[in-house]
């Protein structure tokens, strides 16, 4: 909605529970725009960091897409890949990357691995290895989102630089100064061009390069 987008989470999500609460009562339950209500509900808890909440919505609209569209719909994705990251600032790595697993997996063999859905899956999958210290595999999978995001959307895309800020966040999580700094560096200086100095990309990438 134009509220969500523009940032007032409370009054987003005071808004998504009326909507809710009337599409269950006139469309029924299981209808697909009270379930895309309650997707867009999960979502704005989340962003207010009720997690616990967060967490049981994304579960809730993920079994209800599955039994409604079908375990590798869109939407049942979306619903798994936020249940997924909900987990995973919860700070249960192992479960997240368990799910986080089964989406990118689905994703992959659903819409390719170079579409933006999939990138984002798997850079959240990539965030959650690195969370849970598999360095190794997390510069893997940072590598390979790198690569594939910019093939689909060109280097200096907000996503892109993005996903290489946390390569870079990875790479001196794994002993690799020179480098981890070198690339954090050139993130940095595209993206005060593209969108700023008071962006909370670029901040995040000052954090990591101080």
């Amino acid at each position: 909605s134009a509220v969500h987008s523009n940032g007032d989470c409370l009054e987003a999500e005071k808004l998504y529970r009326e909507c809710l609460e009337a599409r269950k009562k006139m469309l029924g339950e299981m209808h697909p725009h009270t379930l895309s209500t309650l997707n867009n509900l999960a979502i704005a808890v989340y962003s207010l960091g009720n997690y616990a909440e967060a967490e049981k919505l994304f579960r809730e609209c993920w079994e209800a897409y599955k039994k409604t569209l079908g375990e590798t719909h869109g939407e049942t994705l979306g619903s798994l890949n936020g249940w997924a990251s909900v987990v995973s600032d919860k700070g249960n790595y192992a479960e997240a990357g368990e799910l986080f697993r089964e989406c990118l997996e689905a994703y992959r063999e659903t819409f390719g691995e170079k579409n933006p859905y999939t990138l984002s899956c798997l850079n959240g999958f990539a965030q959650n290895c690195l969370k849970q210290n598999e360095v190794t595999r997390s510069l893997e999978l940072y590598k390979k989102c790198v690569e594939l995001s910019e093939q689909h959307f060109g280097e200096n895309h907000p996503f892109v630089l993005s996903c290489k800020g946390g390569f870079s966040e990875c790479l001196c999580s794994d002993g690799k100064f020179q480098e981890g700094l070198a690339c954090i560096q050139a993130v940095l200086e595209a993206q005060v061009k593209l969108q700023g100095e008071e962006h909370p990309e670029t901040m995040r990438s000052v954090h990591i390069q101080g």
